[in-house]
């Protein structure tokens, strides 16, 4: 797997928001952005589909995502990317957030349950499936985090301060999973966030300033 961004550029309301960012990556990659955390936002976005660039083109393991049918980006943007985040459906359990990617993939429900128990099992939270996430402790819910970033088995994750809000030690689970998954994987992990924390885990460090990436 790999990324290669050339001059990529997003223009919103008149204001350059990403301006001409050229950016590879490769297998393995744990890399940490600095700085504008907001605006590395931005374009994290621009590279699993919820924004489009203005212009640019962005590359995915040989396949130019600017010029291939939407439809076939969709496909890539559900299988090959997992997102780090700490929003969940409340209203849900634990199982059917965690199995949320493997629903807008089209996956079978006994797929999706055994690929959930399967995750559950190896992180130590099978006994809370049933659960709302709500009310779960933090070390627990870092786990459940990552059950779901990593449950298409992902070859690129984004994660846009993830150890917000989080202790040390909760953070420090919640990085070692995701170093450990690309290691095993060969996956490529990009976070953006200023936390010290999470620098300790890099492989790169790059500034995002400006709209651009350094």
């Amino acid at each position: 797997m790999s990324i290669k961004l050339r001059s990529v550029t997003k223009v919103c309301k008149g204001k350059e928001l990403v301006s001409k960012v050229n950016f590879d990556a490769k297998n393995g990659e744990f890399i940490v952005v600095k700085g504008n955390v907001e605006e590395a936002g931005m374009l994290f976005d621009i590279l699993h589909g919820v924004e489009k660039a203005s212009s640019g083109s962005i590359v995915i393991s040989g396949y130019d995502i600017t010029a291939i049918k939407r439809r076939e980006c969709e496909n890539l943007y559900r299988t090959v990317f997992g997102i780090v985040s700490q929003d969940f459906q409340n209203d849900l359990s634990v199982a059917d957030n965690i199995s949320l990617p493997g629903f807008f993939a089209n996956i079978s429900k006994i797929e999706q349950k055994r690929r959930t128990e399967t995750m559950a099992k190896n992180l130590g939270i099978f006994e809370i499936l049933k659960r709302k996430p709500k009310g779960l402790k933090k070390d627990i819910f870092v786990k459940v985090m990552i059950a779901r970033a990593c449950y298409m088995n992902p070859k690129i994750i984004l994660a846009s301060e993830p150890t917000k809000g989080l202790k040390d030690d909760d953070a420090k689970v919640l990085l070692s999973l995701l170093k450990n998954f690309a290691k095993k994987n060969q996956a490529i992990v990009i976070i953006a966030s200023n936390d010290n924390a999470v620098e300790k885990f890099a492989t790169r460090i790059l500034t995002f300033a400006e709209g651009r990436l350094a």
